[in-house]
């Protein structure tokens, strides 16, 4: 005798998807200045809900060390522009602007070939909400680390 077929049930999934792009002007071998994006647009099945998150940062980049070495540190600072939009039956849209900061190693694998590694966090909130036609300040606080 064949065992029951398990039964049918509407199972949570999530689908996520991200497009970032970064865009820099070095003004000599340690200063840089850099503006980047990210998006991301997650589609949740347990609530049948929808959200879209973006960040815009606008920064500097400090390289610790002179050219000639073949690992370098770094520092970044910036700010961040930030918005989430959330589809809860009605469109309801976050946003703010916070501080940057961060740090990293940079291991030339050639003098034009570099493997980076850093992490950043943006501490802040969220300090404007909108949602139908209607704007209110708001304090919702938002820590991101990447």
């Amino acid at each position: 005798m064949a065992p029951p077929a398990p039964s049918r049930t509407k199972t949570s999934r999530s689908l996520a998807g991200v497009c970032p792009g970064d865009l820099g002007y070095g003004f000599n071998q340690a200063v840089s200045l850099y503006l980047k994006g990210t998006g991301a647009a997650i589609e949740c099945a347990d609530f049948d809900d929808t959200y879209q998150l973006g960040h815009f940062e606008l920064g500097a980049r400090l390289d610790l060390d002179g050219p000639q070495r073949s690992v370098l540190g770094f520092l970044t600072g910036g700010i961040t522009g930030s918005a989430a939009v959330l589809d809860l039956g009605e469109e309801l849209t976050l946003s703010g602007a916070e501080p940057t900061l961060g740090g990293g190693v940079s291991v030339f694998l050639n003098p034009s070939l570099p493997l980076e590694a850093g992490l950043v966090f943006t501490l802040g909130e969220f300090s404007e909400a909108e949602s139908g036609g209607f704007t209110e300040e708001v304090e919702i606080g938002a820590t991101w680390g990447r």
